[in-house]
């Protein structure tokens, strides 16, 4: 996804590949923009998941980087995440497609980040990082009803320096691994 200006203001933009057969390459299928503002064009979705809705709609989540899906001095304000919830309108590129927005969610105040980096689902189970924070919240979501399951759920920070300092601190992604297990992927060194 990017995010640029349009009409109606910064827009984040979801291209749709599909994989060449024999796999040696992508082709583009169609570009679509998510019917959401955006602060700026570099401040957008960090992570998403795609899924179908229980009335068989494609629904896309997307993790804001910032809090209150905002930047600068604001955006830095902990405890204030937030997942925007859009529905794909079902058209062709050339007939209008887009991610028409359907709803924000307030991610727990538990995970009181300063940041958020990437997300990752497996069933119902959530996975939410932040590179700021050098920490990973946990929880559940109910995708029938597009909330959080009840409770806070929980935070795990990543190691420390034998200092106590932030060690992790360009955690870009994660993905479950099994019960209990995960990858987290960062941009640089971390020793």
């Amino acid at each position: 996804m990017e995010g640029v200006e349009t009409a109606a203001g910064i827009m984040q933009i979801v291209h749709e590949l599909q994989v060449q057969a024999g796999g040696s390459g992508t082709v583009l299928v169609q570009k679509c923009p998510v019917n959401f503002k955006l602060p700026t064009s570099n401040k957008g979705f960090e992570g998403a998941h795609v899924f179908q809705g229980k009335d068989g709609s494609r629904y896309l989540m997307g993790l804001c980087k910032g809090n209150f899906c905002g930047f600068s001095q604001r955006g830095r304000q902990p405890g204030n995440g937030r997942l925007v919830i859009t529905k794909f309108n079902g058209k062709d590129a050339g007939a209008g497609c887009a991610w028409d927005h359907v709803k924000t969610i307030n991610i727990p105040s538990k995970a009181y980040f300063e940041d958020y980096s990437d997300l990752a689902i497996s069933g119902n189970q959530v996975a939410m990082t932040s590179q700021a924070s050098s920490a990973m919240w946990l929880g559940s979501f109910d995708f029938d009803t597009l909330t959080f399951a009840p409770g806070q759920g929980r935070v795990l920070n990543f190691p420390r320096t034998s200092n106590c300092d932030v060690k992790y601190c360009k955690v870009e992604g994660v993905a479950f691994l099994g019960a209990g297990r995960f990858l987290v992927v960062s941009r640089s060194n971390l020793a």
